[in-house]
């Protein structure tokens, strides 16, 4: 079997790191597979591809399969003779206007959550399109190292500066529940500064000094916080996630949660917000989960007309979460635990196992083009 990747691959891009860790799977595997890196968010050369993984033009990989993680809008790319595409999406439906080219161009659509699959058949994509393979952690690169410093007791957020990340809702919530006197810290790891780009999607927050400045941060007796912009490469991240106690994710929603895993990985607790697959992938036992209200996903999401809902966390639910973190060292050694559980159960490998099957039962149908 001969599989053809094609999207987004050098970039710091959760959805790059996917399709990275995808292609090394399969090729541990024995599967035959080639590489169309494309550019797109955060396109960067520096990224490389998987050891031993070629990168290939289209015409000079004949592929059984073409696997991509694109944007529905760009399906009639593809060429291969059979066709799967990954998605995730995190309104509780996604976009009516996926449907269609999802039929026309696919042959298999691949989910990483219930959540997600459920989202896709409230859009009426054919149930037999449908297949769920939950993504993975590299637990070579996202594993526990030294203890953090007891002091100070660092919270991490990794995410991009969109409205949909609860990053207004999460400066709000650290204020409410912590002051200069509690010896804590805010890390909040971006990809980009939103107020340095000529042009700002809707979608996104203006800045990060219009976030401090509601959440009256210039006062001498709020908390300490930080902001770190910039592209990290995956040893990076995974140092990163090592310096912090609690990581937490406050988004309206999530298709997967790939940031929380890894960070759990890496031995931190976790907080997310009930809503979405965060709260599929990390239960009651295993994270605080922080109560949400449903609010339409119109405003946040990329395109405006899917008609579903995301949850937006509460403020004070979000403060309680993280006071009570700081307070009882005993729950945050037990979530700490519990929390690295869940993220062992989450392999690439694993992954890569069930994506070769899916393929593999695609190959053994004739091609439908």
């Amino acid at each position: 079997m001969r599989v053809l990747y094609s999207g987004l691959l050098r970039s710091p891009a959760s959805w790059a790191r996917v399709g990275r860790e995808f292609l090394a799977a399969l090729q541990r595997l024995g599967v035959e597979v080639g590489a169309l890196s494309m550019r797109g968010f955060l396109h960067s050369p520096q990224f490389p591809l998987p050891s031993g993984v070629c990168e290939v033009a289209r015409g000079d990989f004949p592929a059984d399969v073409e696997l991509t993680f694109a944007h529905p809008g760009l399906y009639h790319r593809l060429r291969a003779p059979r066709r799967a595409g990954i998605l995730v999406y995190e309104a509780d439906r996604m976009p009516a206007q996926w449907a269609p080219a999802i039929r026309r161009s696919l042959d298999l659509l691949l989910l990483p959550s219930e959540f997600c699959r459920r989202g896709a058949l409230a859009a009426s994509v054919p149930s037999h399109l449908v297949r769920t393979v939950p993504f993975g952690v590299n637990n070579r690169v996202f594993a526990p190292g030294a203890e953090p410093p007891a002091s100070p007791f660092v919270f991490l957020t990794v995410a991009a500066p969109h409205h949909r990340k609860g990053l207004r809702e999460l400066l709000l919530a650290y204020r409410a529940a912590f002051s200069a006197a509690d010896d804590v810290r805010l890390l909040v790891k971006t990809t980009y500064d939103p107020s340095k780009r000529p042009r700002r999607f809707r979608w996104e927050i203006a800045s990060f000094q219009e976030l401090l400045d509601e959440g009256r941060f210039d006062d001498p007796a709020a908390p300490s916080v930080k902001f770190q912009a910039g592209t990290l490469f995956d040893e990076d991240l995974a140092r990163l996630y090592r310096t912090a106690h609690a990581y937490v994710q406050p988004s309206y929603g999530e298709g997967f949660g790939l940031a929380a895993l890894e960070a759990a990985s890496c031995g931190c607790a976790v907080i997310t917000t009930n809503f979405g697959a965060g709260a599929e992938v990390f239960d009651r036992e295993s994270a605080l989960q922080v109560a949400s209200e449903p609010v339409s996903a119109g405003p946040y999401e990329y395109d405006r007309d899917s008609g579903g809902l995301m949850g937006k966390p509460d403020v004070l639910a979000l403060a309680r979460a993280m006071r009570s973190l700081w307070e009882d060292r005993a729950l945050l050694a037990r979530l700490r635990r519990r929390a690295r559980d869940v993220a062992s159960r989450y392999t690439w490998d694993q992954a890569g196992r069930q994506l070769r099957g899916y393929l593999h039962e695609l190959c053994e149908r004739p091609p439908p083009r």
